[in-house]
């Protein structure tokens, strides 16, 4: 799919799918053409990165997505997942 359904389909603006892919997030997928390339997996990635506000970093989200392209169900599943949790957890209660 192209950038256009991928805004669409993952509620993500076209601005915040291309700083995710500066980012490393996402994979940097183009056509001949120039086009952005995604698929299904890239839908799931997106799901997992924060939204701004959320007091997480889009790079913060780094673990989880790394868990979820070794084929883990949960992208929380991970070490170093659990590890941002647990450190975003604390500061929320402090």
């Amino acid at each position: 799919m192209r950038i256009g359904e991928m805004s669409a389909r993952s509620g993500a603006t076209r601005r915040a799918l291309r700083h995710y892919e500066e980012l490393g997030l996402l994979p940097a997928r183009r056509r001949a053409n120039g086009y952005c390339e995604y698929d299904e997996v890239d839908l799931v990635l997106v799901a997992e990165i924060p939204p701004r506000g959320a007091g997480l970093r889009p790079g913060g989200a780094r673990p989880f997505l790394e868990c979820l392209r070794r084929g883990s169900p949960a992208g929380a599943a991970a070490p170093a997942a659990q590890e941002v949790q647990r450190r975003k957890l604390a500061e929320v209660d402090a």
